[in-house]
């Protein structure tokens, strides 16, 4: 299934994140440096120095979250740290 942009920088954005695959659960915690795209499940905490975490309609995040900017259109039980 393709994704639609309107924005050529969000395309950008999106292909050039680490991204956990829907049908994909991890327990625990997530930490990177980079662009994070959730389509799957987190259960834990994510903290990301630098980048954006998308979490999609798709996608599930229940716990904290502590990164600089977070798009999040999809269902999260997250609590948003934003730096």
């Amino acid at each position: 299934m393709s994704e639609i942009f309107d924005d050529p920088g969000s395309a950008e954005q999106f292909r050039s994140s680490s991204r956990i695959l829907k049908g994909l659960h991890i327990t625990g915690q997530v930490r990177g440096e980079e662009n994070l795209v959730v389509d799957g499940q987190i259960d834990g905490p994510i903290s990301l120095e630098r980048g954006v975490l998308t979490i999609t309609e798709k996608g599930l995040v229940r716990g904290d979250v502590v990164v600089p900017e977070l798009i999040a259109p999809g269902d999260s039980s997250a609590d948003e740290l934003a730096r």
